[in-house]
Formats: structure tokens, C-alpha cells, sequence
């Protein structure tokens, strides 16, 4: 941070100066280049109170990469957070306030764990989250029910299900359906089974925005799979979310949530464009 203007970075020990442009009352002086010290500063908050820690054992098929670069991955880690704080204020009989949830993921020994923790938003802690602890085996169940369930039949979230005042800032983030299906899978080793009803209504908009490019693609039905023939030969398949997809040059796997909410580059990666 620079002593004189206020202009801050994350460290960088080659960038010695830097304009005074980001401050617009610096902007009538004769030299845009600040002469201000730069000194490293660290900036936190320590907060102590009462924390819950579920931790969930990552084996290698699950679609995870270390570099924390899979946006399904985040995203159902954050709204199984958010579900799991809302179904212990139905539990506990609480305001969903009370309680805050974050996740983390972490190696130790070699091997890859996913971190949720809970804990009490009143520094020096409630005893909410200690408790929770105690209903571990409850509030899941109802984690279960509130994921399972939306009076709104949202496609991914909604105020009827995970969304609140509070966790604004993750609406557009947060997915039950990605949350329930990582759930299930971690307690049980559960996997979603798509129907082929529902196959199709996930493959339509891959398929229509193809024709659209002039890449149309033939639809077959392989037992309970539908599978999408390219001109190439190549065959287009619909996976689980959680599962890693099984490399190759002659299968493409898609999961729900990449064509939901990343169709314009699964279309380019299968015209081979991408």
C-alpha cells in the first residue's frame, strides 16, 4: 500500500511505482507517477467463536481438480453450505443469521478432503454450532428435505429454497440440485440416474444451438443413454455431475451443469472450435 496516495496490490517486488490516475484529486498535479512508499501490509480480522467442521473424503472419481479451477465443485460446496446452515435453524428453531457457513478444500498426508465449516455469527460464539454438532444426523436429513423440495420448482435456487437476504451475494451461485447430487454421493455413494425424459430435455439446447452453428448432430438411443452421433463420428454423452469424464478424442461427456450454465463453449469444444 502507498504511504502518499493510498494505491494498493498484492505483492509484486518489481513494481516499484505506479500512477496516481486511480485518485482523481492527484490528476491536476504536474507528474502522474506517484513518489510514495510502498509498504506490505496485511489486512484481517481476528474473530473467535463457536465453529462446526464437516469434513468430506475426496476419492479419485470424483471431478476435482487441486488447483480449485472446477466451478461445479464451488458452487455445490457453497450451496450445500448454505442448505446446511438453513436446515440446522429449522432444527435448532433459530434465525438462519445466527449461524455462517464457508468451505475449504485441503490436502493432508497426500489426499484431498472438502471442508464445510459452520460457526456462530456472535463473536464469542452462541453454542449454535456447538449443537448442531450434536444434531449432526438430524440436520443433514433435513439438508436432504430442503434440497429435494422447493415450493418454487426453481431450476437451481430461489427464495422458497436456498436464497435469503443475508447470502445475496451467492444467488447466482447457488444450485440444490449440484448440492444434493455432491450430498448424496459423499454420504452414501449415491449417483443421479437421468431418465431419458430427462435426458432430453438437458441435450435440447446443445442440440438446437448446433443446428444453429450448422453442426447437426444424430440422436440415438443406446439402452437408458442417449447418445449424439457428430458428422465426424464422434459421440456426444451426458454424465453425472461428480464423476470425472472419461478422457478421449472419440467421446465427448458433458455434465448437466456444464450445459446448463456454459452452452456456448460445450457447442464449440464438440464443432471442435474450442
Amino acid at each position: 500500500m502507498c504511504e502518499e496516495c493510498g494505491y494498493i496490490h498484492p505483492v509484486n517486488p518489481n513494481e516499484q511505482k505506479h500512477s496516481r490516475n486511480h485518485y482523481k484529486p492527484f490528476l491536476s498535479l504536474n507528474s502522474e507517477i506517484c513518489s510514495g512508499n510502498m509498504r506490505t501490509v496485511y489486512l484481517g480480522n481476528c474473530f473467535l467463536t463457536d465453529i462446526l467442521l464437516i469434513r468430506f473424503d475426496f476419492n479419485e472419481t470424483i471431478d476435482f481438480d487441486p488447483t480449485g479451477n472446477k466451478v461445479w465443485l464451488n458452487a455445490a460446496l457453497e450451496s450445500l453450505g448454505e442448505a446446511i446452515i438453513l436446515a440446522a435453524s429449522r432444527v435448532l428453531d433459530i434465525d438462519v443469521q445466527e449461524l455462517v457457513a464457508g468451505h475449504r478444500i485441503i490436502n493432508e498426508d497426500g489426499k484431498y478432503y472438502a471442508d464445510i465449516y459452520v460457526f456462530d455469527s456472535l463473536s464469542s460464539g452462541a453454542g449454535y454450532s456447538y449443537v448442531a454438532g450434536q444434531k449432526l444426523d438430524e440436520i443433514l436429513k433435513e439438508t436432504i428435505n430442503l434440497l429435494e423440495d422447493c415450493d418454487g420448482q426453481c431450476k437451481s435456487s430461489c427464495y422458497h429454497c436456498l436464497r435469503h437476504y443475508k447470502n445475496q451475494q451467492k444467488h447466482y451461485t447457488l444450485n440444490r440440485f449440484l448440492a444434493l447430487e455432491l450430498l448424496l454421493y459423499l454420504m452414501d455413494g449415491m449417483l443421479k440416474q437421468y431418465t431419458l425424459k430427462e435426458q432430453i430435455g438437458i441435450l435440447t439446447p446443445l442440440i438446437r444451438i448446433l443446428e444453429i452453428l450448422k453442426y447437426p448432430v444424430k440422436q440415438l438411443i443406446e439402452g437408458d443413454q442417449i447418445v449424439l452421433v457428430t458428422k465426424d463420428n464422434r459421440r456426444v454423452l451426458l454424465r453425472n455431475n461428480i464423476i470425472k469424464p472419461v478422457a478421449g478424442n472419440e467421446v465427448l461427456q458433458f455434465s448437466q451443469f456444464e450445459i446448463d450454465f456454459d452452452l456456448q463453449n460445450v457447442a464449440l469444444l464438440v464443432t471442435g472450435n474450442l
